[in-house]
């Protein structure tokens, strides 16, 4: 029963409201960042984003997944160009708990 909720959640519903452009983009973030932590990945991080970093930073497995990830998303430099949305994701994250914490 609940692979068929887990079903209807991820894939269904998402598909009933393929007109909500921002529903899906949060739900296929969301997959992203889940896919991020179940490999290592840090919090917030997604995995365009961690294959860019490493990338940038010369490691053998950006060399190896970032030409794939690129591919499949159809733009050249997406997982470069996703390190810029992680830290832009951060830094919104962290300027929602400073208005949250500050003291009128």
């Amino acid at each position: 029963m609940s692979l068929l909720i887990f079903f209807l959640v991820t894939f269904v519903i998402p598909l009933i409201l393929i007109r909500k452009s921002g529903y899906c983009a949060a739900v296929m973030l969301g997959w992203d960042l889940l896919g991020s932590a179940l490999t290592g990945g840090r919090a917030g991080e997604t995995l365009s984003g961690r294959t860019g970093s490493s990338l940038v930073q010369g490691k053998f497995k950006g060399h190896l997944f970032a030409p794939v990830i690129d591919f499949l998303m159809r733009r050249k430099g997406h997982c470069v160009d996703a390190i810029k949305g992680d830290q832009m994701r951060a830094e919104a994250v962290l300027q929602d708990y400073a208005k949250l914490t500050s003291k009128p």
